[in-house]
C-alpha cells in the first residue's frame, strides 16, 4: 500500500517529532526500534490511526476526503475476500474505511461545524503543513506538523478524537498522551518558522453519540511544564544519538511503584 504524506512525514528520521519524543521519554530503545531498527517488522495502520486519519481529512480537508477514503459495507460471505480485492483494484492508493467508521467521522465532523465556538477556528488558515527547525538550546534537529493554523486567530489548533472529551476527562488524557508537551514543542517550532501564535487550542470531540466537543488551551502553567520536559527529552536524544546507546527501563531491580492515588486507599 502507498505510504500516506503522513507516513512519510514519520519516515523522515533526519529530525525529530514529538511523537518520536514521546517514545524518547518512555525509553529510547522503543524509539530506536520504531524508527532507527532496519531489522523491525512493517507495523500495519490500526483502526485507531485510520479513523483518526479519516476524522482530520473531514475537519481539514474536506474536499480531499473522497480522493482518499472509500466507504464499504461489510465484507461478509461467499466471495467477500475477492470483492474486497476487486474494490481495493479500483481505488489504488485510496483507504477502505467501514460505514460504521464514515458515519462515526461524518457525526464528529458535524459537531465540530456545529459548535458556536470550535467552528470559529476553521474561516481561515492551512492544514498539515510541515515546518522544521533546530532547537538552539540542544542543536537537535526537530519537525512538526500542526493540524491547523487559524490565521485570522493567530493560533495553532489540534483535533483530538476522545472517549471522554469533558474538561477532567480530556485532561487526565493530554497529562497521558504528553499534549503538554505537544503544545510548547509546536509553539516554539512555530516561532522559529516565523509564526508567533497567541495560543494553541485543542479541539477535542468523542466518539460516541451525541458527539461532544470540548475546546480547551495550554495555559501558562502546561505550557511551561511541557517546555521544560521536551528539552530534557531532547537532552537524552541528542545523548543517544552521540553515544548509539539507546537504553530501556532500569538494568537493576526496583521498587514496585504503585499509582499516586493508591496512597489514599
Amino acid at each position: 500500500m502507498k505510504l500516506s504524506e503522513n507516513e512519510i512525514y514519520h519516515a523522515d528520521t533526519t529530525h525529530i517529532s514529538k511523537s518520536g519524543l514521546d517514545l524518547i521519554h518512555k525509553a529510547p530503545a522503543k524509539y530506536y526500534e520504531r524508527y532507527l531498527n532496519p531489522n523491525a517488522p512493517i507495523k500495519e495502520r490500526s483502526k485507531a490511526f485510520i479513523e483518526g486519519s479519516a476524522f482530520h481529512t473531514s475537519i481539514l480537508e474536506p474536499h480531499l476526503f473522497k480522493d482518499e477514503f472509500v466507504p464499504h459495507l461489510p465484507f461478509e460471505g461467499t466471495g467477500s475476500q475477492q470483492k474486497k480485492r476487486q474494490l481495493i483494484a479500483m481505488n489504488p492508493g485510496k483507504q477502505l474505511i467501514s460505514m460504521e467508521t464514515y458515519n462515526m467521522v461524518q457525526r464528529m465532523q458535524e459537531s465540530v461545524m456545529k459548535h458556536p465556538v470550535a467552528k470559529q477556528f476553521f474561516n481561515n488558515g492551512f492544514a498539515e503543513r510541515v515546518f522544521k527547525w533546530i532547537d538552539p538550546e540542544t542543536g537537535v534537529k526537530c519537525k512538526m506538523k500542526p493540524d491547523w493554523y487559524a490565521s485570522d486567530q493567530n493560533c495553532m489548533v489540534d483535533l483530538k478524537s476522545a472517549d471522554d472529551a469533558s474538561p477532567s476527562g480530556f485532561g487526565r488524557s493530554a497529562f497521558n498522551y504528553r499534549y503538554h508537551v505537544q503544545a510548547p514543542f509546536y509553539t516554539d517550532g512555530g516561532i522559529h518558522n516565523g509564526i508567533n501564535s497567541d495560543a494553541f487550542i485543542f479541539i477535542a470531540v468523542e466518539k460516541e453519540p451525541p458527539y461532544l466537543v470540548n475546546v480547551t488551551f495550554a495555559d501558562n502553567d502546561a505550557m511551561d511544564l511541557g517546555r521544560r520536559t521536551y528539552i530534557e527529552d531532547l537532552k537524552t536524544y541528542n545523548e543517544c544519538k552521540k553515544t548509539g546507546i539507546w537504553t530501556g527501563y532500569e538494568d537493576k531491580i526496583t521498587p514496585l511503584e504503585l499509582p499516586s492515588w493508591a496512597e489514599n486507599l
